[in-house]
């Protein structure tokens, strides 16, 4: 038997034995564990959207006012940083402002940029 098959074989019933002990483990464990229910139960009733009144559905939905709100805050803050930057293109300054974890700024730190970085220079 070569020195290669020698230790094929060592490793394979290393494995065989590793996998035993591991079959063993689990089959004990199941032996032990017992399950037990409680006769308290705790419960909180949702209500259903029908039975909210229309604070209770200000406070947990967002309405077409606050759309409006997000968009003009958005578009001004984005105009802004265009002034800011005159050589920047639109869509660039939405991704530096709303998707900058996706981009890298040039010069990257330490020179190691993560694959799904796209590179652009302000």
């Amino acid at each position: 038997m070569s020195q290669f098959q020698l230790q094929n074989h060592q490793l394979q019933a290393y494995l065989q034995e590793e996998h035993q002990k591991l079959l063993n483990k689990s089959k004990n464990k199941n032996k032990s564990k017992k399950i037990k229910f409680n006769k308290i139960v705790s419960a909180i009733l949702i209500p259903s959207i029908k039975d909210m009144d229309d604070e209770m559905r200000s406070k947990l939905w967002w309405n077409k006012v606050d759309y409006t709100e997000f968009y003009v805050s958005s578009k001004a803050e984005i105009d802004m940083f265009l002034n800011l930057h005159k050589d920047l293109k639109y869509k660039d300054a939405i991704r530096l402002l709303y998707q900058h974890s996706l981009i890298c700024y040039e010069p990257y730190i330490d020179n190691t940029r993560p694959s799904s970085c796209k590179t652009l220079a302000i």
